[in-house]
């Protein structure tokens, strides 16, 4: 069943390869959250599986406008225009705050040496790196977006 469209439906953009068909279900099938969007609705589903003719959900989690969708329903390749897979920042936030802080920290044992100072402080307070690029950790996995897995290589119909 095709949802309903105001907008113009996209270009025929048939199904993808067979092995990229393949990669994508894999994908999918692993996610909790898969992020669909159409010409007329952008929708948030569990249980996605791919095939030759679209994108079928199980479960419709959320769509943009609050719009009820039939559940379980098949999407055709021809109204998928991206098709989206949740991340987060937990690495990278880590990762960037413990360089900051180990950075900082850094500086301060050495600049606190060459003053002649004693730095067993200064060197305490470098264990306190890991910690803080810890809780860098905690604050990037609450940092949350979508990436794209697919997207339709052909233009809307009219915008050629």
């Amino acid at each position: 069943m095709a949802l309903a469209s105001t907008r113009p439906l996209p270009a025929q953009a048939g199904p993808p390869a067979p092995n990229q068909l393949l990669r994508l279900d894999d994908r999918l099938m692993r996610a909790r959250r898969v992020r669909i969007t159409t010409p007329s609705v952008s929708l948030v589903a569990e249980g996605v599986r791919v095939s030759v003719e679209g994108l079928a959900y199980g479960k419709v989690l959320s769509t943009t406008g609050g719009e009820a969708l039939p559940v379980p329903s098949h999407i055709p390749w021809e109204e998928v225009i991206r098709v989206d897979l949740p991340s987060n920042h937990a690495l990278a936030g880590g990762l960037i705050t413990g360089l900051v802080v180990g950075g900082l920290a850094g500086w301060g044992v050495y600049s606190v040496g060459q003053q002649g100072n004693d730095i067993g402080g200064g060197g305490i307070a470098l264990l306190g790196v890991p910690v803080i690029a810890l809780l860098g950790v905690v604050v990037g996995a609450h940092m949350h977006s979508w990436h794209p897995v697919y997207r339709m290589t052909h233009a809307p119909a009219g915008r050629r």
